[in-house]
């Protein structure tokens, strides 16, 4: 698999854009949202997550995202 850097800042994009409608999602609501299969959302929110632009928490309900 090669690692395409502009195509996960553009799913970085797309995400910041769609997480700007709510507080938080789950990877689930993300992944509805954004159409990316589950390797691209991943490589996009970890490049968010190490760009400090989303955090990624736990509550009773399970892992969330939400803007920084």
């Amino acid at each position: 698999m090669i690692i395409n850097k502009e195509m996960i800042k553009r799913n970085g994009s797309k995400i910041i854009s769609i997480m700007r409608k709510m507080c938080r999602y789950s990877f689930d609501e993300l992944q509805i949202f954004t159409r990316l299969n589950n390797t691209d959302l991943c490589l996009a929110l970890m490049l968010l997550i190490q760009e400090g632009l989303i955090k990624q928490n736990r509550d009773e309900f399970g892992v969330y995202y939400a803007l920084n």
